[in-house]
């Protein structure tokens, strides 16, 4: 973990983003099967998916069901459909495996043990309806995965992407010598705490990402500080608030009494807000 300083860049973690998975169990070998199904609006070269989704912002021009095929032969066949909840149709399907010769480069590949499908859907207009969906895939006239996922305004979207993002905000009042926060359980402390410490951990965000911290007192509104970060590197955030620095927005230039919030942001949007407390005898 970095301890960052005021005004600095840091640079923060990047996890895997779960999302509409629907992935398979054990299948007999040799036997063709359907072992992952997954949404998104990205696929690489392969078929897969860039990123897994359980909701879609409105805008999204494409989106996309990847299909994971394995142990597929000559005949083997795949059908997807899509569907607008409750049973409103909206497309489907048919791949044949014959990605190599026909030169559909969304088809899996019979010749392979494993390979990926997949299929699109254009957005019909200005914007996806907002609701659910619900996409079935056949193999060879069998019902083999469903999968489901939302349609949201883009605005919640951005809510949800933010809000996953940010894991967790921990507070205390002392790191170790791999500034790594001690008692992070805390959230009183006492007048004269020397430093808080505010460690922001998140999930899974893109390189470039913009990552903001900010601390305002709540009895008067009063903004504390902002801190600013950019997720490109493998480190949580840890923000120090030295009184020395700080004790100064007040007369006695103790921490006064009462609530600190902290809201962080994502790109701009709220991920998580977190307060802790600051009392005469405070509870540990």
């Amino acid at each position: 973990m970095k301890l960052l300083k005021f005004g600095a860049v840091a640079f923060i973690v990047l996890t895997t983003l779960a999302g509409a998975r629907c992935g398979g169990g054990a299948t007999s070998a040799n036997t063709p099967a359907i072992t992952d199904v997954a949404v998104s609006v990205g696929i690489k070269y392969t078929n897969e998916p860039e990123t897994v989704l359980e909701t879609v912002a409105s805008s999204s021009r494409i989106i996309y069901v990847s299909a994971e095929v394995t142990n597929p032969t000559k005949s083997t066949e795949v059908k997807v459909a899509w569907y607008k909840l409750p049973n409103q149709p909206i497309a489907t399907e048919t791949f044949s495996g014959k990605r190599g010769s026909s030169g559909n480069q969304l088809d899996f590949d019979y010749k392979r043990t494993t390979s990926w499908l997949a299929s699109q859907v254009e957005r019909p207009g200005l914007s996806w309806t907002i609701g659910e969906y619900r996409v079935e895939v056949y193999l060879d006239g069998q019902s083999a995965k469903t999968v489901f996922f939302n349609v949201v305004s883009d605005s919640d979207a951005d809510k949800l992407t933010a809000s996953k993002a940010i894991q967790s905000v921990l507070f205390s009042d002392a790191i170790d010598d791999n500034n790594q926060l001690v008692d992070s359980a805390r959230t009183t402390f006492a007048r004269s705490t020397p430093t808080l410490y505010i460690q922001v951990k998140l999930g899974a965000v893109p390189a470039g990402t913009s990552v903001e911290a900010g601390v305002r007192y709540v009895k008067t509104g009063l903004s504390i500080n902002t801190f600013t970060a950019v997720a490109t590197g493998n480190d949580t955030l840890l923000f120090p608030l030295p009184l020395e620095r700080f004790g100064r927005l007040w007369s006695d230039k103790l921490w006064p009494i009462g609530s600190f919030q902290v809201i962080t942001k994502i790109n701009g949007v709220i991920g998580k807000t977190s307060t802790f407390l600051i009392e005469d005898q405070p509870r540990v």
